[in-house]
C-alpha cells in the first residue's frame, strides 16, 4: 500500500513540475512574442519613416511656409524608384486685362484664371489671407509665445504670399476708399471702366525639380509683369541693372530685391518693410499704364488700335522718356534739330531742363493720351522720365491762372492772334470752368472764408473738377486731331521745344546775325504773321527780356514765378513759335515753286499765323490740364527698363 501510495504521490510532483514548466515556458513565448512585435513595429516605423523619409522637402511646403497653398502638398508613391515624391501647387502671377480668357498656362477653361480684385471671392480662389485673417493669426503665434511681439518679417514664410496679399489688398482697399470718397462704387474687376488687373494661374509642381540651394517653394513670373505689379503696388526702382542681375525696388512700405540664383534664375523677394495704404496713391487702373512703367507713353499721334511693339522702332505714337538718350531718340523722331538734341544726348552737366518743372513732363502733358480712367478718383502715373515731379516748389493751379490771365491781356492789348479769337475763346471758357470746379471745392473747406483768395490744389480731386478737366482736354484733343492738322501739330510741338530748350540755355553770341540757335529762322526778316508790326528788331529786344524774365524767374518769389513764367511763354515763346513755324512754311512753298510743284495752298500768311498760335495756346493749355489730371509720385524717378518691355522672361519671386 505505502509503495502505491509513493508512486502516486512521485507522479503528482512530476505533473506539478512540468505544470510550471509549462506556464514558464508560456510566459517566456508570450514576453518572447511582445518583444517580437515591439520590434517588428519598430522596424515597420523605421521602414515607415525611412520611405517617409525619401518624400524630400513636405516639410517645406507647410502651411507655416506656404500658407493656404499648403493644403495642395501631398506625397505621392513613385513605384520605379520605390519612394514618395512630394507634389505642390504654386501660383503664376501675371498682369491682363480683366476680360482676359488666356493665361501663362492656357485658356481658362483649361488652368482656372484667378482675378485678383480684392473681393472675397477672389481671396478665397488665390488661397490669400485678408487682413483680418492676417491679423488674427499673428496675434494667436504672439499669445501662443511662438514669436515676439515686434514688426518684423515673416521670414518663415514664402515672400510671394505677401505679394498675393498685398496685391488683394491694393485692388479691395482703393476701391473701398473710392467709394468713400466720391460715392461711386467701382464695378467688379471684370467689367470696365478697369482695365488691368493682376492674375493668377496655379502650376502643379514637383520638389525632385528644385534646386539644392532653396529650401521654400517659388512663384512663377516674368521680368515685365513683376515690373508692371511692382508699379501697381506703388513700388519704385532704385537699381535696374540687367547686365549685372542687380535689382532692387522701395516704395510705399514695401521692398523688392533681386539677383541670380545658381541653377535658377532670377529670383526676387518680396517684404512689408514699413506702413501701407492704398487710397489716392493707387495707380491709375488703365491697361497702358503698362507703357509707362518702362520709359514709354503713348500720344495722340497713335492711332486708337495701334500696338506698341518692344522690338520696332519708335514713331511719333509713342514718347520715350525713360533716360536721356531715349528723350534724345524722341526728339529726333519729331524733328528736333541737332543742338536740342545734343542737350539729352551728350549729358552736359550744365544742361538746363527746367524752368518750374522739367521740360519732359511738358512735352508728356502736350500730346500724352489721358490715361485718367472716368469715374474714377485715381490720378497716379509711373513716373515715365528720369526726372523728379514735384509739385511742393510750383502750382499747375497758379500756372493755369496766370497764363488764361497773361491770354486776355495781349488781347485787351490789342495783339491780333488773339483779339476776337474763337478758339482762344474755348481754352478760356475751359479754364474758367476748371478754375469754378476748384472754387467749389475750396467753398466747402474749413476756413474756407480766411483761404478764399489762397490759390489751393486738393490732394483728392472732386469729380466735378476731374470732370472740368477731362472736358477741357478733349477740347483740345478735338482740335488739335484733326487730321489735317497733325503735321502741324508735331511741328509747333518741335518747335516749341527747341524754343524752350534755347531760352534755358542761351548761348553766350546770341545776338549773333546768323541763326546761331539751333536751326531756327534767322531774325532778320519782317514777320507779317504776328498780326503786328514785329521785325528782326523787336524780336532781339525780346529775346533779351525773355532771358531777363528767366533770371527773375529763378529768383522770384514761389507766387511771382508763376505769373513770370506765364509772361515768358504768352509774350515771348507763343510769338517766337508762331515766327518759326510761319517761316519754315514759307520756305517750303518756296521750295515746291522751285520744284515746279503744284500747290494748292492758298491760305493767307495771316490766318497760317492764326492756325500756328491757335496751335500753340491749345497744346500749352493741354500740357497743364494733363498735369492736373495726372499726378506721379516726388520720389519715383524712373530707371531705364525699356530692354524688358513685353519681354516673357521668367523670373521667380521666393
Amino acid at each position: 500500500m505505502s509503495s502505491n501510495g509513493s508512486g502516486k504521490q512521485t507522479d503528482s510532483d512530476s505533473g506539478s513540475g512540468q505544470s510550471s514548466d509549462d506556464v514558464a515556458n508560456l510566459i517566456i513565448a508570450v514576453v518572447a512574442l511582445i518583444i517580437s512585435v515591439i520590434a517588428f513595429v519598430i522596424a515597420t516605423l523605421q521602414a515607415l519613416q525611412q520611405y517617409y523619409g525619401t518624400a524630400t522637402g513636405y516639410s517645406s511646403c507647410t502651411e507655416e511656409i506656404m500658407g493656404k497653398w499648403a493644403a495642395f502638398t501631398h506625397r505621392r508613391m513613385k513605384w520605379s524608384e520605390f519612394r514618395f515624391q512630394v507634389e505642390f501647387e504654386v501660383p503664376v502671377i501675371f498682369v491682363a486685362r480683366p476680360e482676359n480668357q488666356k493665361g501663362p498656362l492656357g485658356s481658362h477653361d483649361q488652368k482656372a484664371i484667378v482675378f485678383m480684385d480684392g473681393s472675397p471671392r477672389s481671396l478665397e480662389e488665390s488661397h490669400t489671407r485678408s487682413q483680418k485673417e492676417f491679423n488674427q493669426r499673428r496675434t494667436q503665434r504672439i499669445l501662443a509665445g511662438t514669436r515676439q511681439g515686434v514688426h518684423t518679417a515673416d521670414n518663415e514664410e514664402a515672400s510671394w504670399l505677401a505679394l498675393l496679399m498685398a496685391i488683394q489688398r491694393m485692388e479691395g482697399e482703393s476701391r473701398g476708399w473710392q467709394q468713400t470718397q466720391t460715392g461711386y462704387s467701382s464695378p467688379v474687376a471684370h467689367n470696365p471702366p478697369h482695365s488691368i488687373i493682376a492674375c493668377l494661374q496655379s502650376k502643379k509642381k514637383s520638389w525632385d525639380s528644385m534646386p539644392p540651394n532653396l529650401t521654400k517653394p517659388y512663384a512663377y513670373t516674368t521680368i515685365a509683369h513683376l515690373v508692371e505689379i511692382a508699379a501697381m503696388l506703388g513700388i519704385y526702382w532704385k537699381d535696374f541693372n540687367l547686365n549685372e542681375d542687380r535689382y532692387r525696388a522701395r516704395g510705399n512700405g514695401f521692398s523688392i530685391i533681386g539677383s541670380y540664383v545658381e541653377g535658377l534664375g532670377i529670383a526676387f523677394t518680396f517684404q512689408k518693410v514699413g506702413p501701407t495704404w492704398f487710397e489716392e496713391n493707387r495707380v491709375v487702373p488703365n491697361y497702358r499704364i503698362k507703357e509707362l512703367c518702362f520709359g514709354f507713353c503713348p500720344t495722340i499721334f497713335r492711332g486708337e488700335h495701334d500696338v506698341l511693339y518692344a522690338d520696332e522702332p519708335k514713331d511719333r505714337g509713342t514718347l520715350q522718356l525713360g533716360s536721356l538718350a531715349e528723350i534724345a531718340e524722341t526728339l529726333v523722331v519729331f524733328g528736333c534739330n541737332n543742338k536740342t538734341v545734343n542737350f539729352f544726348r551728350k549729358h552736359d552737366e550744365k544742361a538746363r531742363y527746367s524752368h518750374l518743372f522739367p521740360v519732359p513732363f511738358e512735352i508728356l502733358g502736350m500730346v500724352g493720351i489721358v490715361l485718367q480712367v472716368e469715374n474714377t478718383a485715381f490720378r497716379a502715373l509711373p513716373n515715365p522720365t528720369v526726372f523728379t515731379w514735384d509739385t511742393e516748389s510750383f502750382s499747375l493751379h497758379a500756372l493755369m491762372l496766370e497764363y488764361a490771365s497773361a491770354l486776355q491781356e495781349r488781347q485787351r492789348s490789342g495783339d491780333k492772334l488773339l483779339k476776337d479769337n474763337p478758339e482762344i475763346a474755348k481754352i478760356l471758357l475751359a479754364a474758367d470752368n476748371i478754375e469754378n470746379a476748384f472754387s467749389d471745392w475750396q467753398l466747402g473747406l474749413p476756413m474756407a472764408g480766411a483761404a478764399k483768395d489762397a490759390v489751393v490744389t486738393p490732394d483728392v480731386y472732386p469729380p466735378a473738377l476731374l470732370a472740368a478737366l477731362r472736358a477741357a482736354i478733349r477740347g483740345c484733343d478735338e482740335y488739335l486731331k484733326q487730321p489735317d492738322r497733325l503735321r502741324l501739330v508735331q511741328q509747333v510741338l518741335r518747335v516749341h521745344v527747341q524754343e524752350v530748350l534755347d531760352t534755358l540755355n542761351p548761348d553766350d553770341d546770341e545776338d549773333d546775325a546768323d541763326d546761331g540757335r539751333g536751326g531756327s529762322v534767322a531774325y532778320g526778316r519782317e514777320v507779317h504773321h504776328l498780326g503786328d508790326a514785329a521785325d528782326a528788331g523787336d524780336f532781339r529786344e525780346q529775346y533779351k527780356g525773355s532771358k531777363a524774365v528767366l533770371q527773375s524767374l529763378d529768383s522770384a518769389s514761389s507766387g511771382e514765378r508763376h505769373r513770370l513764367a506765364a509772361k515768358l511763354y504768352v509774350s515771348f515763346l507763343r510769338r517766337r513759335v508762331v515766327q518759326v513755324v510761319c517761316g519754315e512754311l514759307d520756305m517750303g512753298r518756296k521750295r515746291e515753286r522751285r520744284l515746279s510743284l503744284v500747290s494748292t495752298d492758298t491760305i493767307s500768311g495771316a490766318a497760317v499765323g492764326k492756325q500756328v498760335n491757335d496751335t500753340w495756346c491749345m497744346l500749352v493749355f493741354r500740357m497743364m490740364c494733363w498735369l492736373l489730371l495726372h499726378d506721379f509720385h516726388k520720389k519715383d524717378i524712373h530707371v531705364s527698363k525699356s530692354d524688358v518691355f513685353e519681354s516673357r522672361m521668367p523670373v521667380y519671386v521666393t
